[in-house]
């Protein structure tokens, strides 16, 4: 049977593409003009797509009990434990990032169709907003990984609108198509991971001492940007490889890295150099990771000695970025 990762099995994209978050769904009481509150919705959406494609799928069955001014510029969105949203972030790693151990089955949020809060989520006018943040986000991709936005650039209105039709928008109220996405991104051409020097990843971390309630995304910290797909030796690298600058840029920023002097002794005796510097890389990697409690990506937890290559191959988002999140291990005092 091969790895989970594995080159023998090019396709285990399509695997991640049919992984769903089961969510129930309920209406603030705020929004209710009727004596009742309507019963809850359990709805299942893909990783992979937008949380907010599915928004029209939802408000007919609301309809009912809406107030009338609801009906017009009010804009809705959803709220976990009263921290709103984001409605420009795939579906699986906001799961992942808000959700410790993915203890909550199924996903409850809630839903609120009026006070969107703009100060937190930013100005939303509907589904053409989040098009707009996933094509740019693409074209970002297309720079890292091809060094031009051109391949995006140079995509004909129908073939755009297809490539968000797959994603769940465009009036397909959520529900992703793998292969019509797969199609469209071999035309522009994107996916080729084997002709690829470096591959686009986006983190996400959490500081470990937040709890199960957050309230407020400045908790988080984000760092998009290019991770190398070899190692200076030629080997493939690794997934602890690539994040370690990032976990020891966020401890360092946190006055939480205490980097081991014995890492340095070997080079500093004048014993093998290569040797001395490929084995500091390896402690600074390892000493990294110990402060991490867990590592997700498509909700897969992850280990530091997966290749980054077939990590980004099987689990990137629609917008070819790898989306990574890191819960940190609380600050030792």
């Amino acid at each position: 049977m091969p790895n989970a990762f594995s080159s023998e099995e090019p396709d285990n994209a399509a695997l991640t593409w049919d992984i769903q978050i089961t969510l129930r769904v309920l209406l603030s009481e705020i929004d209710v003009s009727s004596l009742e509150s309507p019963p809850p919705l359990y709805i299942q959406v893909p990783r992979q797509g937008y949380l907010f494609t599915v928004l029209p799928k939802i408000k007919p069955l609301w309809q009912h009990v809406l107030p009338p001014e609801v009906n017009g510029a009010h804009t809705p969105w959803f709220s976990f434990n009263s921290l709103p949203l984001k409605w420009n972030v795939p579906t699986g790693i906001l799961y992942d990032l808000l959700v410790p151990n993915h203890g909550v089955h199924p996903w409850q949020l809630t839903l609120r169709y009026t006070g969107f809060p703009s100060a937190t989520l930013g100005e939303y006018l509907g589904e053409a907003s989040i098009k707009s943040t996933f094509r740019n986000s693409l074209k970002e991709a297309s720079f890292i990984a091809r060094k031009s936005a051109q391949p995006v650039l140079d995509m004909v209105l129908e073939a755009q609108n297809d490539h968000w039709k797959a994603l769940g928008g465009g009036g397909n109220g959520g529900s992703t198509d793998y292969r019509k996405y797969r199609e469209i991104m071999h035309s522009i051409p994107l996916i080729s991971p084997n002709s690829l020097d470096a591959v686009p990843i986006r983190v996400y971390l959490r500081p470990g001492n937040t709890g199960n309630y957050l309230s407020s995304y400045e908790m988080f910290s984000q760092s998009s940007r290019f991770a190398a797909l070899l190692a200076p030796d030629g080997r493939p690298n690794t997934l602890g490889a690539a994040l370690a600058p990032i976990i020891i840029s966020w401890l360092i920023d946190h006055n939480a890295w205490k980097n081991d002097e014995t890492l340095h002794r070997e080079e500093e005796s004048g014993t093998g150099t290569a040797t001395a510097a490929n084995n500091e890389d390896e402690n600074e990697v390892e000493a990294a990771w110990a402060q991490v409690d867990v590592a997700l990506a498509g909700g897969i937890e992850l280990q530091p000695n997966l290749i980054l290559r077939d990590l980004h191959r099987d689990l990137h988002s629609p917008d070819f970025f790898l989306y990574i999140a890191l819960h940190m291990r609380p600050a030792q005092r």
